[in-house]
């Protein structure tokens, strides 16, 4: 771990002048998020309003559908980073719910506010005991302060939605370059799909917002870009056994604008339960996601050169 250019300051290490310099929409986008995270943190974080309740259930509950069928039990590893950790949502699950245990945890946010909630709740909740924690309050396409080739796992969820183009590939660099080979990804709803007929109208609009207007905006691609951003950044030599799996199926948008889209719900929750085929599924997957298959027995480390 590299702190030359930080500040550690309750808890944290700040990115200082000293170290790369944020610009302009970094910092709008900074103070956006500890904005919404100090009127609604669940809501910040989920996109689903928390409406003042704290509970594990509420912190938890939203999408946790690709660490529930794809995580695995039990396991035990050494280093883990998650980019755009926030107040420790998926940590949270995972220890709580799959018994998962790590010796360094790693967690990288541009909000403040995000990492010193995360610091409370672990006190609260008691997720990842025994791990030595070390948050980082930086934008996630700078350079990460971690060695080559220094990390197990990494995690993240609804991080690269939100990131310029351009940033995610940086970000994809540095993850590439700090994993280590063998290592695990998985990165949940990452990626919104851009053939989606779900969200078609959110492409159109959106696309269309200056980018110093609302640079937190969604992001949209293909298949075949992210294919292309993972092999460009060195992740898929890494990491092979990964996989680019749809996170989720829907057919229509449930609203547009503040209009309800009738039987639209209804309609999605049918076709997300089933298989779509082939053809159908490039336009009713909602977001991809990456993971990777882990094997070993339960309470095995993951290490370099397994999969």
């Amino acid at each position: 771990m590299q702190t030359q250019g930080y500040i550690f300051r309750d808890g944290i290490y700040h990115l200082s002048s000293e170290g790369q310099a944020w610009s302009t929409i970094q910092t709008d986008v900074s103070e956006q998020y500890d904005a919404w995270a100090r009127q609604d943190i669940v809501h910040a974080t989920t996109a689903r309003k928390g409406l003042g309740r704290k509970d594990y259930t509420t912190l938890v509950s939203p999408n946790v559908r690709l660490w529930k069928e794809h995580f695995p039990e039990g396991r035990k590893v050494g280093t883990v980073l998650e980019m755009g950790c926030g107040f420790g949502r998926i940590p949270l699950y995972l220890s709580t719910e799959k018994g998962f245990t790590c010796s360094t945890y790693y967690g990288v946010d541009i909000s403040e506010t995000m990492l010193l909630t995360l610091q409370r709740y672990r006190e609260q909740f008691g997720f990842l005991p025994g791990a030595r924690v070390v948050l980082f309050r930086q934008p996630a396409e700078n350079r990460l302060p971690l060695e080559d080739t220094s990390v197990d796992v990494v995690i993240s969820c609804a991080l690269y939605n939100h990131l310029r183009k351009q940033d995610v590939a940086k970000s994809l660099g540095e993850i590439g370059r700090v994993l280590k080979p063998g290592g695990v990804i998985f990165l949940d709803r990452s990626f919104a799909n851009s053939w989606s007929t779900s969200s078609w109208h959110m492409a159109l609009g959106r696309g269309r917002i200056p980018i110093n207007l609302k640079p937190y905006r969604t992001r949209f691609f293909s298949r075949s870009e992210v294919v292309k951003v993972l092999r460009e950044s060195g992740i898929t030599a890494k990491c092979p056994s990964m996989v680019v799996r749809p996170a989720g199926y829907a057919l229509l948008p449930t609203k547009v604008k503040w209009f309800s889209v009738p039987f639209a719900q209804r309609l999605n929750q049918w076709i997300d339960s089933k298989h779509p085929p082939g053809w159908m599924q490039r336009f009713v997957t909602t977001h991809y996601v990456l993971s990777s298959e882990i094997s070993g027995q339960p309470g095995d480390a993951i290490s370099p050169g397994r999969s």
